[in-house]
């Protein structure tokens, strides 16, 4: 049964790193890490958690791979524009 992916807090409230949850017959070969750092804090919707009345930042974001001669590069795309960094390190 697939799950959503969910997001967790790493170094920080700017890097954020995705697990998604496969089933046996996909392995996961790398793990993208995402710098949002560079995009202004104002450029992302506000909302409450209305359980705690917590707020916090909603962030849409694409996470593109590109696959040429054996390499995988990334690129983090935030409203169509390419920012922030991406970092990867590959499962052995």
């Amino acid at each position: 049964m697939h799950q959503p992916p969910s997001f967790t807090t790493v170094d920080g409230p700017a890097f954020l790193t995705a697990r998604w949850y496969q089933p046996l017959d996909v392995k996961i070969i790398c793990r993208v890490r995402a710098n949002f750092s560079d995009i202004p804090l104002g450029r992302f919707p506000k909302s409450t958690n209305p359980r705690t009345g917590k707020e916090y930042y909603e962030v849409d974001f694409t996470l593109q791979a590109r696959f040429q001669g054996g390499e995988i590069t990334w690129r983090l795309l935030y409203q169509g524009q390419e920012w922030g960094s991406t970092t990867v390190s590959y499962d052995e």
